[in-house]
């Protein structure tokens, strides 16, 4: 009798698999036939629901873009803006009481008045707007030449805002901090309010917030974060010249560089600017090389480029992987091989800021 259950036992785990394994299929399907005239009233009523639903998902961002835009073209709009939809987020929405946001906003009236968190506002308004009109366009070409120019604003914003000591550290002056006995504005070392603002997801804003624009916002190709200037170019920018403008890309390589490479420099102290110049200008360098090479966009220079890059930076240490990586490519083009294009390339090379030294 026990050698009967242990063997019962035994068996039973192989008996649960073999159920497992051979469980029957999820059951097809019922076929349903209709009629050539219920398939054309469906039609027509999923048509006019199709509508519908345009009508109004277009009346929604058309109420919001008037109002962003607006809001970014003037500082006075900027903070109405952000009032109201403060107001509609955080008291109406919470069924609180009017007086519960006039507190409120009393408490926070200095915040109300400095020009950097204006600024902040703005800058952030517009980026909602292109990312709209981003989101609604057909093709991103007309999209392209606003954000490179709102790119450039953000940049002048920031450079305008931070500031460094005589020892080179970063210096933010806040205009609506409390004075010192002085009478002068008190300094401190670290980020400036915008470029904290400007880091952050526009989906998380209160603009966004109050419109409901995180349901509309979710292409995967589109940066939503303004001062990302990395994922802009490499989401954005860098496919759409691959794909339309080839010829065009290398100078797009250069813009981003400097864009970038100015960002650093004016966030950073003059020793940070100096080991991020030293680290990544021959990383972008070979990027930039790499990504013309791979696009046949005169290879035969972009291989020169890369080799370029590993002679000048031998301590570098991705200097291994570019020289495996160069003898790949070069082992590719033997003499009974495919030659590389000598296409020239049109663009010119525009260098970031040297790092001091």
């Amino acid at each position: 009798m026990k050698r009967f259950l242990i063997a019962a036992l035994i068996s039973s785990p192989l008996s649960l698999w073999s159920q497992t394994a051979d469980a029957p299929a999820k059951p097809a399907l019922p076929e349903v036939k209709l009629t050539e005239a219920q398939v054309a009233n469906i039609t027509t009523q999923l048509e006019q629901l199709e509508a519908a639903i345009l009508k109004n998902r277009g009346s929604s961002l058309g109420a919001a873009l008037a109002a962003l835009q607006r809001a970014m073209n003037s500082e006075t709009d900027a903070r109405d803006l952000y009032l109201t939809c403060y107001k509609s987020v955080h008291f109406d929405r919470k069924d609180l009481k009017d007086s519960d946001f006039t507190d409120w906003k009393t408490k926070n009236a200095p915040r109300f008045k400095d020009p950097e968190f204006l600024m902040g506002l703005r800058l952030q308004c517009e980026y909602l707007v292109l990312s709209i009109q981003a989101m609604e366009a057909k093709e991103i070409a007309s999209v392209i030449p606003n954000l490179q120019t709102f790119m450039l604003k953000e940049l002048a914003a920031v450079e305008g805002t931070v500031k460094h000591t005589a020892n080179g550290a970063v210096a933010v002056e806040r205009k609506d901090t409390k004075s010192t006995k002085s009478g002068r504005p008190q300094r401190y070392i670290g980020s400036p309010q915008i470029l904290d603002m400007l880091k952050k997801s526009i989906k998380g804003t209160e603009f966004a917030k109050a419109y409901l624009l995180d349901e509309y916002l979710k292409s995967k190709d589109w940066e939503y974060q303004p001062m990302d200037f990395n994922g802009i170019y490499r989401t954005v920018i860098f496919p759409y010249y691959r794909d339309k403008k080839p010829t065009e890309l290398g100078a797009q390589w250069d813009n981003f560089t400097k864009l970038d490479f100015t960002l650093q420099e004016a966030t950073t102290s003059e020793s940070e600017y100096q080991l991020f110049y030293k680290e990544r200008f021959p990383e972008r360098q070979w990027e930039k090389s790499n990504d013309l090479y791979s696009n046949n966009i005169n290879p035969v220079l972009a291989l020169a480029d890369m080799l370029k890059v590993v002679k000048e930076n031998p301590t570098h240490p991705k200097a291994p992987e570019w020289l495996k990586s160069l003898r790949e490519l070069v082992n590719l083009h033997t003499a009974d091989k495919p030659t590389l294009s000598t296409t020239p390339d049109p663009t010119g090379a525009t260098a970031p800021p040297a790092a001091a030294n």
